[in-house]
């Protein structure tokens, strides 16, 4: 749900994916739990499109 909120806009923050992966950390989510969440909501979302994330904008290619 969080990726969610921070991927509203279209742009991925640098900042706001630090925040994300700090408050999973603080509720006790372990960083393989964390990228598997994070890949499968960038893979739900986008499916197999080749993604170039920039520090302030998503491309979909």
């Amino acid at each position: 749900m969080m990726w969610q909120i921070i991927t509203t806009d279209e742009n991925f923050d640098p900042y706001e994916n630090n925040l994300v992966w700090r408050v999973a950390e603080l509720i006790g989510i372990s960083t393989r739990e964390k990228v598997q969440i994070k890949k499968g909501f960038f893979k739900q979302r986008y499916g197999n499109q080749v993604l170039i994330i920039l520090p302030a904008k998503i491309y979909p290619r």
